[in-house]
């Protein structure tokens, strides 16, 4: 066949073939990469979803923690002001008994 030249028909049908195959090819590959992108996207946006839960959380038990901090100093701070209490008391009764007399 190299010897004989197609008919023009022919070649034209074969050239509008590889066209469109080729038109196709590329619409396909460019939906292709939509589909990946819009994937990538929506995993990319997962995994922020997953950190933001995840530093939400930290943060939750920072409060927490701080608050339980909090607790036990005023626990502290009570603790010291009954020891005060119970230690001035009789100095004052005393005191007060030496004022008297």
């Amino acid at each position: 066949m190299h010897g004989k030249k197609r008919p023009a028909g022919q070649v034209l049908i074969s050239r509008l073939l590889r066209r469109t195959l080729a038109r196709k090819a590329l619409a396909l590959l460019q939906q292709w990469a939509q589909l990946r992108s819009v994937a990538d996207r929506k995993a990319r946006s997962k995994q922020m979803q997953k950190r933001n839960r995840a530093s939400c959380g930290s943060h939750v038990l920072k409060v927490l923690f701080l608050l339980l901090l909090l607790q036990l100093l005023l626990l502290l701070l009570l603790l010291l002001l009954l020891l005060l209490h119970l230690l001035l008391l009789p100095l004052l009764l005393l005191l007060l008994l030496l004022l008297l007399l």
